[in-house]
């Protein structure tokens, strides 16, 4: 089943492969990424979710997509406190994933980011926008995993398409 994601207006999958589990455990080469992304969109999952963060889930996705990148809707994140930080980290996105553009970014962690001047002319946030703008992304994001205080902001300008949250009754 599909449900439109957000403001995106853009149906996916309900089931989303996250590739933390599989990035981050140094047991699971990239190959095997991709044979874990390949098995899940044979399957119908449509929808991908990656971070650099993940350690080699980028790389394994990006071995894996290939022609079936038009097939999917992949996200990552921008995890990074300023312009430079966001940029390597958006350039080595796109290089991993082997693609030229994203249906979404998150700007990432936000409870956890130094916001000052974030949203002012030259930082982060009026960054992703302007990399929005140049087609580098389809869709922008944030997610936060505390601080929850801290999304408002963010969400009231209304260029926020996406919220990833933390929502977990075990952990809480």
């Amino acid at each position: 089943p599909t449900r439109v994601l957000g403001k995106t207006k853009v149906p996916v999958t309900t089931i989303t492969l996250g590739t933390a589990p599989c990035g981050l455990c140094p047991k699971i080469p990239p190959k095997q990424i991709a044979d874990i992304v390949n098995e899940a969109i044979d399957r119908g999952i449509t929808s991908l979710d990656t971070a650099p963060a993940y350690i080699q889930s980028e790389e394994g996705i990006g071995l894996a997509l290939g022609k079936r990148r038009k097939d999917v809707f992949l996200a990552t994140k921008v995890l990074a406190n300023t312009v430079e930080e966001a940029e390597k980290s958006l350039a080595k996105s796109l290089e991993l994933l082997k693609t030229d553009y994203l249906d979404l970014v998150y700007y990432h962690s936000i409870g956890s980011r130094k916001l000052e001047g974030t949203m002012e002319p030259g930082g982060v946030f009026d960054w992703l926008l302007k990399q929005k703008k140049a087609g580098k992304f389809r869709f922008l994001g944030i997610s936060g995993h505390q601080k929850p205080g801290r999304f408002p902001q963010f969400l009231e300008t209304g260029d926020v398409e996406v919220l990833l949250t933390v929502i977990n009754f075990v952990d809480r």
